[in-house]
């Protein structure tokens, strides 16, 4: 498609909070990413006296109210989608001041999506860091410190999605910007050349063939949509096909009338236009 074209339909997505992003964060996860190492530790403390509790009352044969709200609670903020607000789009002078710390430029088109639609938070995975993130998370990288003994972070490969427990990364080498995840899952401190090579795999060719396949894709709960549908789908077509084997004496006999049993399962989920007829 045409890059502004392109470019329109990121907007349009991006202004959809529910398909902002691939997976929308819980309410109890951003409230655990929003604390603080001291809050972190006294959450941490709070559950397991609760855990404690919760042992004592089963144990003796009796529920606590006061935990069984909070229960309830933490699962409904488990269950509940976290709003997020879509930041505007990045001014100019940021971004050159971005690219003038990380020493090169970005891809055109990755440049046109942070000025043109939003500065982070909307696109694959869980959406796109914001610039500055971006460039905090190359220079965090570019020191070595996260890396086995002796490997050097590619200078012009750019985090811009964190992807648990790497990245996927842009490729600034080039101005196509080819995408690249980074999984350091399996690397440890004294990890050799060749783990090193393994840890890197290319997703896309370029910025634009990336963001257009996401563009016209679904999210995470739209797949999980469709498959528990067409689950279901598959399950009444087993329960039709098995009723079918059946004489009209025998399905009657499960409340089936002669005519229209089929209508019946699953209120006809599943029936193609030639079955109908």
């Amino acid at each position: 498609m045409a890059l502004d074209d392109l470019i329109a339909r990121l907007r349009e997505r991006a202004a959809d909070s529910n398909r902002r992003v691939d997976v929308r964060q819980d309410v109890f996860s951003a409230q655990v990413m929003s604390m603080n190492l001291g809050s972190l530790l006294g959450m941490l403390g709070g559950a397991a006296a609760d855990l404690k509790r919760v042992v004592a009352d089963n144990q003796a044969g009796r529920v606590d109210p006061v935990l069984v709200t909070k229960a309830d609670r933490i699962a409904g903020d488990m269950s509940t989608p976290f709003e997020t607000t879509l930041p505007p789009p990045a001014e100019p002078a940021a971004l050159e001041q971005t690219e003038a710390e990380l020493g090169f430029s970005l891809p055109p088109v990755l440049r046109r999506v942070y000025l043109e639609v939003a500065d982070g938070g909307f696109g694959p995975g869980g959406g796109l860091m914001q610039i500055s993130g971006a460039a905090a998370a190359h220079a965090r990288l570019r020191t070595g410190a996260e890396l086995p003994r002796g490997r050097t972070w590619p200078e012009r490969l750019v985090p811009i999605v964190g992807v648990d427990p790497g990245y996927e990364c842009v490729d600034a080498s080039s101005p196509e910007g080819g995408i690249v995840a980074w999984d350091p899952d399996g690397l440890g401190e004294f990890s050799g050349e060749k783990a090193w090579n393994r840890s890197f795999s290319e997703v896309s060719p370029s910025v634009e063939a990336w963001l257009e396949e996401w563009v016209g894709g679904k999210t995470r709960a739209e797949e999980d949509q469709d498959f528990m549908r067409q689950m279901m789908v598959d399950e009444a077509r087993r329960s039709r096909a098995y009723f079918g084997a059946m004489t009209p004496e025998e399905r009657a006999a499960y409340g089936f009338p002669e005519v229209g049993w089929e209508y019946q399962i699953a209120d006809g989920l599943g029936m193609e236009e030639d079955e109908e007829r």
